[in-house]
């Protein structure tokens, strides 16, 4: 399973100063049959997951201070989260 959204939007406050705001998301969820520390492939097995979920999001701002001087600054963040479950096989 796979989800993605994207979104930008821009607003130009005045004719000297704009900002652009922009946002992305993804959701992924896949059946991992490898176990990375030790770089083998597991045996079939319909309970193991492995997900990711990440979100970014970032901030432009762009002053035009003079005819031959532009200011921008900019801000982003990365988040991401991942994960590995793996249910119960029944055997206790």
């Amino acid at each position: 399973q796979f989800a993605d959204l994207a979104a930008r939007l821009g607003f130009r406050p005045t004719e000297d100063l704009s900002f652009d705001v922009t946002l992305r998301g993804v959701d992924s969820r896949v059946e991992a049959p490898f176990d990375f520390p030790l770089g083998t492939v597991l045996p079939p097995d319909g309970n193991v997951e492995r997900t990711r979920e990440t979100l970014s999001a970032g901030l432009n701002a762009s002053w035009d201070a003079t005819d031959w001087l532009v200011v921008r600054a900019a801000f982003s963040r990365l988040d991401v989260e991942s994960g590995f479950r793996n249910g119960s096989d029944g055997l206790e």
